[in-house]
């Protein structure tokens, strides 16, 4: 087994799976309320994950942890980018050097309608960053504590977009920092104990979660719009909670469809980056098919508008997983970081 795999921990690829396919069913469009709902947390979800398996303590030099983070986020960043601009250009015609440097050093990508996702990328990476010097010269927890807190404030009610996406990497501190808590106290009882809610309770608490974040305005990371703050935060950290603990729970079942189930979550998480790099495109495709075919049910009733999308939904997850593969056994995977 690969130093890689030894390393896994099954429920969090799981968690990662959900996270993939909440953000695909949102760039299919399900319907405002659904993209209200998985706004809340489903891209803080990924910050929380990246601060339990952030490892920058065993980087003795500052900068081999930066090559890494680049490596894993920048190549994959760059390259998509770049060739979502090129496709662009065959697609309309029209080209700006002057929007790819804005849209490059920022987490601006409308105009590229296939590209709205690789924020992601650059706002982890500055993330990942800021993280990792205040683990380094932060020596004591409480000023630790404090820091992070602060830094994360002023990310919030940022007024005004920075470049590198750094008033979002900046909003995230703290659920980064919760992440990486999980991690060293997940021995404890305290910890124990919130991952281990029982079915009743988590039905309740999965219910009150909807409702708070339903009751909060509308939230997007990437804009770092975040309507009533402690609002937020509330109903994100309980979303996550309540996240872990169905993940948790879907892979432990016993049951047969279950362990199908876990087994494909597990598998979309752990390809992950594949997913989010290219889930917009097949979109874009298989919308671009369908509408050549005539097979278009949007305006034809509530009905068949969800059977339109469940039908791109589907067709688009077989041709993600058609591309890992691809992107697995060639080497294609260079343009992921892999090397």
């Amino acid at each position: 087994m690969e130093k890689g795999q030894r390393n896994r921990v099954g429920h969090f690829d799981v968690l990662r799976g959900i996270g993939i396919v909440l953000m695909i069913m949102g760039h299919v469009s399900f319907g405002a309320a659904f993209s209200k709902y998985i706004h809340a947390f489903h891209m803080p979800l990924f910050f929380f994950v990246s601060g339990y398996f952030h490892k920058g303590e065993k980087y003795v030099k500052s900068i081999d942890f930066i090559i890494q983070k680049a490596k894993t986020l920048l190549i994959p960043y760059t390259v998509f980018v770049c060739i979502c601009q090129v496709l662009h250009y065959i697609y309309t015609g029209t080209y700006s050097i002057t929007y790819f440097f804005v849209s490059y050093f920022s987490s601006n990508h409308n105009r590229i309608d296939v590209a709205g996702a690789y924020w992601f990328l650059l706002c982890l990476f500055t993330a990942e960053i800021i993280f990792y010097f205040i683990q380094k010269l932060m020596f004591r927890e409480e000023i630790k504590i404090i820091v992070i807190i602060s830094i994360t404030l002023i990310g919030n009610f940022m007024p005004i977009k920075l470049p590198l996406c750094l008033d979002s990497a900046m909003s995230c501190m703290f659920i980064m920092y919760l992440g990486y808590l999980m991690r060293n106290y997940k021995t404890t009882k305290m910890v124990s104990n919130l991952l281990n809610i029982k079915s009743a309770m988590f039905v309740i608490l999965f219910v009150i979660n909807i409702l708070l974040i339903f009751l909060n305005g509308n939230v997007n990371i990437r804009t770092n719009d975040y309507s009533i703050v402690p609002l937020f935060w509330i109903s994100c950290i309980g979303a996550i909670v309540c996240y872990i603990n169905l993940s948790i729970k879907i892979e432990s079942a016993k049951n047969v469809f279950f362990i199908y189930f876990a087994k494909v979550l597990k598998y979309i998480g752990k390809n992950s980056l594949v997913y989010l790099v290219l889930n917009e495109m097949m979109i874009f495709f298989v919308n671009s098919i369908l509408s050549f075919l005539g097979i278009d049910f949007m305006n034809s009733g509530e009905v068949l508008w969800y059977v339109n999308k469940i039908l791109v939904f589907t067709i688009c997850m077989i041709l993600l997983w058609i591309s890992v593969e691809i992107f697995d056994r060639t080497k294609l995977k260079v343009f992921l970081g892999k090397f």
